[in-house]
């Protein structure tokens, strides 16, 4: 397993630690948050067992104006897990405790192996997450046991999607959080961080 996969295996063990203390907890440590996100994480005062957003490609369908025409198509998305709300219920333990004891597949990172997880639980080919749309951007349901929320991009996203292919021109909205994903290691996050104006450490500013 490479270098990067075996620290993310550890950040699962981790987690799974602090959910059996009783905490709910947010992860990763990759995304600037730009409005309180909490707006979607929560509902009616509950909160899903796990909450985390779609990765779903860029809008495909020209001459659509909405986010949710222009993915009608695309009827199993992937879960990112670089931006994840869990809750500390058996439920959500269960699941966290099963997915570290699935099996290690060489070369992949926990994001790839999550999917990857879903789908065996699922039972298919595709993890099915075809999930009621409770709102325009917010998917909820429950799924194989678990309640889960799903966040469409317009709200969590990957920085590529806002700074190189402009969603919030199509979308109008400003994110909560963008995720500095598709990037390797440390070094490579802080300074894309620091470029848009993410990272206020002196060392960053100085660099």
């Amino acid at each position: 397993m490479c270098h990067a996969c075996r620290i993310v295996k550890h950040k699962w063990t981790l987690l799974q630690r602090v959910l059996e203390l009783g905490f709910n907890t947010l992860i990763d440590v990759d995304f600037a948050v730009l409005r309180n996100p909490f707006v979607y994480l929560h509902s009616m005062q509950t909160m899903c067992d796990l909450t985390m957003y779609e990765e779903r490609p860029l809008p495909a369908i020209h001459g659509q104006t909405s986010w949710e025409k222009r993915n009608q198509h695309l009827l199993n998305p992937e879960v990112n897990t670089g931006f994840l709300l869990i809750k500390s219920s058996p439920n959500a333990k269960d699941l966290v405790r099963d997915f570290i004891a699935a099996p290690e597949q060489q070369g992949m990172d926990d994001q790839t192996l999550f999917n990857v997880y879903m789908k065996q639980r699922s039972g298919t080919q595709e993890s099915n997450l075809l999930l009621p749309m409770k709102d325009k951007n917010t998917r909820c349901g429950n799924w194989k046991g678990v309640s889960l929320r799903l966040l469409s991009p317009v709200i969590v996203g990957s920085w590529r999607q806002y700074y190189e292919f402009k969603l919030a021109d199509w979308t109008q909205e400003t994110p909560c959080a963008i995720h500095f994903n598709w990037l390797s290691g440390f070094e490579a996050k802080k300074k894309k961080m620091a470029a848009f104006g993410y990272w206020f450490t002196d060392q960053a500013k100085a660099e």
